[in-house]
């Protein structure tokens, strides 16, 4: 009787536990079924995100090769109103430059060239298959001026002189693209730095080249 006793009581004590722990599991597996959808949709956008990435980097590969390969056309279409090497001497951008920059109050104090290759393997690959190769030389301008007043009257205005004078020679063959303009005032007047960049003709090529251009 008493063993029996003994037993009763024990399955009694250990009904809460059980009822206790099959609680706990109904929720920790209610609680997983809830958040599974959640995680499957977080997976499934992450799948999403890294395909998009995957586009988005052959996307701009494909738009890198095609922006080469227009700026090898254009430079083909545009390579006799392009710099001449034989031009790209000092003396001679001085006698280019230098009436317009007189023209507009400014004395060209001094220029310097350094030349730009294509050295670079993808670039060579790309002008090997389109049949032209691109390069150019960056100018170094410095200028100054001393004068508060034009010739004939009207007062110097070093900002917009400078805007104008760059204006005129960017419209004028040959091309050139603008990298820097720097203006600042001295004790004496103002001083004007720039750096340009001019592409050179493709004279090696330039035969071919024109044989080629369809317009």
């Amino acid at each position: 009787m008493r063993k029996k006793l003994y037993h009763f009581y024990n399955l009694i004590s250990s009904y809460p536990v059980l009822i206790f722990m099959i609680i706990v599991l109904c929720v920790l597996f209610y609680l997983g079924t809830e958040y599974k959808p959640l995680e499957l949709e977080k997976l499934n956008k992450q799948e999403v995100q890294m395909g998009i990435k995957q586009e988005q980097k052959i996307v701009q590969n494909q738009l890198s090769k095609i922006g080469i390969g227009d700026a090898i056309k254009r430079y083909t279409l545009f390579n006799q109103d392009l710099l001449e090497r034989s031009n790209s001497e000092v003396g001679e951008l001085r006698n280019l430059m230098n009436p317009t920059l007189r023209s507009y109050g400014w004395n060209l104090n001094q220029i310097d060239c350094f030349f730009l290759e294509d050295d670079s393997e993808e670039e060579k690959a790309h002008t090997t298959t389109q049949g032209a190769k691109i390069n150019g030389v960056i100018i170094m301008i410095e200028a100054s001026s001393l004068q508060n007043v034009y010739p004939n009257g009207d007062p110097f205005l070093p900002f917009y002189s400078s805007f104008e004078m760059f204006k005129y020679m960017w419209s004028r063959p040959p091309f050139k693209e603008y990298q820097r303009i720097k203006l600042y005032r001295t004790e004496d007047g103002y001083n004007l730095d720039s750096s340009i960049f001019m592409p050179l003709q493709d004279l090696e090529n330039s035969s071919r080249l024109n044989e080629d251009v369809v317009i």
